[in-house]
């Protein structure tokens, strides 16, 4: 078998030529492989814009039952508290209706897209949207459970009582701590909402109804309300 030997390089010129060639053809496989990268990029931004939008959008679920239970919540509370001021040593059990809600505040899609590296090439204005909406979830877990624990202490009201050696203020105690939660709450929600709705999140007229459906509106009868299931 006939072996060809590659033909040396006589001048410069063809020197050049081949050097050329060469890095030609490494320049082009430079670009393509940028060009798949870029791409690449570009589904796994759209794929996570997706799920961080359905994500904050059951998210934004739950700010807005805060939102609707906040009126009756606080006119529960003002209730509660001209009753133990009203009322002697011999409290008789009285209804509780404060609705401390507990949700699943969930940011596992945000936690994965940071250590994915989709984030960084998002536009930084759309990359700070996200960081703005995502700032609230966590602090509303922290609320809900100082909720929580402030409405089984307003529970003890639910039986007859003596409301001497300091139970009085104990009671008003708790009354002003579910306030405060309840306002913080409602605000923090509204917060969140309006930096979801920069993120295109928002919740149409018919899923607000039937949220609200759930806890009363803002000008139902809070006497009484439904539970959230």
């Amino acid at each position: 078998m006939e072996v060809h030997k590659p033909k040396p390089v006589h001048t410069w010129g063809e020197l050049i030529g081949e050097i050329g060639i060469i890095v030609l053809g490494v320049l082009i496989a430079l670009g393509a492989w940028q060009v798949v990268e870029i791409l690449h990029w570009r589904h796994q931004v759209v794929e996570t814009r997706v799920a961080l939008r359905s994500e904050l959008g059951d998210n934004a679920n739950y700010a807005f039952l805060h939102r609707a239970t906040y009126k009756c919540n606080a006119e529960s509370l003002a209730h509660l508290r001209a009753a133990l001021l009203k009322s002697g040593p011999a409290w008789k059990a009285h209804p509780v209706r404060y609705q401390a809600l507990m949700f699943p505040w969930n940011t596992s899609v945000w936690r994965t897209a940071q250590t994915s590296g989709a984030l960084a090439h998002m536009s930084p204005q759309e990359l700070n949207g996200f960081a703005d909406a995502y700032q609230y979830p966590t602090s509303f877990l922290d609320q809900e459970t100082h909720a929580q624990d402030n409405a089984a202490e307003l529970d003890l009201l639910t039986e007859d009582m003596n409301l001497g050696d300091g139970m009085r203020a104990r009671m008003l105690a708790a009354v002003n701590h579910a306030e405060r939660e309840n306002r913080l709450m409602a605000i923090g929600a509204k917060a969140f909402l309006e930096a979801a709705a920069v993120q295109s999140v928002t919740l149409s007229e018919p899923a607000k109804q039937h949220l609200q459906a759930q806890v009363g509106g803002p000008d139902a009868d809070c006497y009484p309300r439904p539970k959230v299931g």
